[in-house]
């Protein structure tokens, strides 16, 4: 064919239709491939494709086609299989990365994306080879931000936490890892319990408390850390089994436990938070902890009960 003529639509349709169907032989692939290893379009060729494919919408049907589009295993496999053990060069490295610098997604693409990948589960077999594939991995080891990757990562999740809806779902699911974490919930109680100690935060009150407890030979955990309701909650004294029940022994010296707001907040929590979890709470003020008689109160109670039990 003479350079610069062109096959009119009805030569176009017969070579189509004579070369349909047929596919090229493994040799003939190979030829084509060494044919056009490292040749690269000049950039008067890649304006000219640019040119004609500008404006070129595909058709939904086609774009439907796309969308449901998927490779056998056998293509995946052989598509694995090209790929293996192929490195990119620094050059090409860099050539990616400055075509995807600035590059954002919009919020509808990642909303699509979201919605794609929500229910999502990777099979057992799948989870093994990631878990397989990542063992030994030592390549962030040592690897430290930069400053300015620090504040876009800092400016990022504010962004994020910035939503209520954000705020509410990480709290539900850092609420159920707890729930389900018994280990955890003990060593944070350890830790808090060490640093309540280190701080030599025991009043005298909570220290005569314990004293009582321990003289009587009651088994009870100072100092301890309860989560309920989704917050951590202090309790001076706490006997676990007590008449079925557990019991919280508190001793009220701040001033705050005296005011009107502080007595209605104390009530609230143990009727509200405590009983409903058969958790019972005595409370014990600042003028009564040093009465002669709060040992003999404090053991009627765990013989007797709340009940009957008078004031010093």
């Amino acid at each position: 064919m003479r350079k610069g003529s062109r096959h009119s639509e009805e030569s176009k349709e017969k070579l189509r239709q004579a070369n349909l169907g047929k596919k090229a032989s493994d040799e003939a692939k190979i030829k084509m491939s060494q044919a056009h290893l490292g040749h690269e379009c000049s950039e008067e060729t890649r304006d000219k494709i640019r040119k004609a494919l500008l404006g070129k919408k595909r058709s939904p049907e086609t774009i439907e086609k796309m969308k449901l589009f998927r490779h056998t295993k056998e293509s995946r496999r052989k598509l694995s299989e090209s790929h293996k053990g192929k490195k990119l060069s620094k050059e090409t490295r860099r050539k990616i990365s400055l075509s995807l610098t600035g590059k954002k997604h919009s919020d509808e693409s990642r909303k699509k994306m979201s919605l794609a990948q929500t229910g999502r589960k990777h099979s057992e077999e799948t989870r093994k080879k990631l878990s397989i594939s990542h063992m030994g991995n030592k390549s962030s080891l040592g690897y430290k931000y930069t400053e300015e990757q620090k504040l876009n990562l800092s400016i990022a999740t504010t962004k994020r936490f910035s939503d209520p809806n954000v705020r509410k779902k990480h709290s539900e699911c850092m609420l159920n890892w707890w729930k389900n974490n018994e280990a955890a919930q003990q060593k944070a109680r350890e830790k808090s319990r060490q640093s309540f100690n280190k701080q030599n935060r025991i009043s005298k009150g909570e220290a005569r408390l314990h004293s009582i407890l321990s003289g009587l030979g009651v088994g009870f955990e100072k100092n301890f850390f309860i989560l309920l309701s989704g917050r951590w909650l202090f309790a001076d004294a706490f006997i676990s089994q007590w008449k079925g029940v557990g019991l919280i022994l508190e001793y009220d010296g701040h001033q705050q436990h005296t005011t009107e707001e502080g007595i209605k907040k104390d009530k609230g929590r143990d009727l509200d938070v405590f009983l409903e979890r058969g958790i019972l709470t005595y409370r014990i003020r600042r003028n009564e902890i040093f009465c002669p008689e709060i040992e003999n109160r404090i053991a009627s109670i765990l013989s007797l009960g709340l009940e009957g039990v008078g004031k010093c």
